[in-house]
């Protein structure tokens, strides 16, 4: 009977560190410097949210009002260090153009 219950705690607790552990640290690339755009909206064939590094440009989710405090007034881009969180998916921008897509995370202005 102990062993019964013994596996089954051991069942559950491996669950549960399973569980916790959804956040694949890997997806997310610290300290990234870029330059980041607030274009045109995607659907009026823009470039909508975009940060561009010096290797890769992201698709950023959301929108410039969730950004709105980043910009300095009547700018539409602006230099930044963030720590990138990667979705897995693609965003699409301006006429079909295909960038990782991404969420800005611990964003510092330069």
């Amino acid at each position: 009977m102990k062993t019964i219950h013994l596996l089954t705690y051991l069942f559950l607790t491996g669950l549960l560190l399973q569980g916790c552990n959804s956040t694949n640290f890997e997806d997310i690339l610290k300290n990234q410097t870029g330059t980041f755009i607030a274009g045109a909206s995607p659907v009026a064939d823009g470039s909508g949210l975009i940060f561009v590094t010096a290797d890769t440009i992201y698709g950023i989710t959301g929108s410039p009002e969730d950004y709105s405090q980043y910009f300095p007034e009547n700018e539409n881009s602006v230099e930044i260090i963030a720590d990138v969180k990667l979705t897995g998916e693609t965003a699409v921008r301006g006429w079909g153009v295909e960038y990782p897509e991404a969420y800005l995370m611990r964003i510092r202005v330069q």
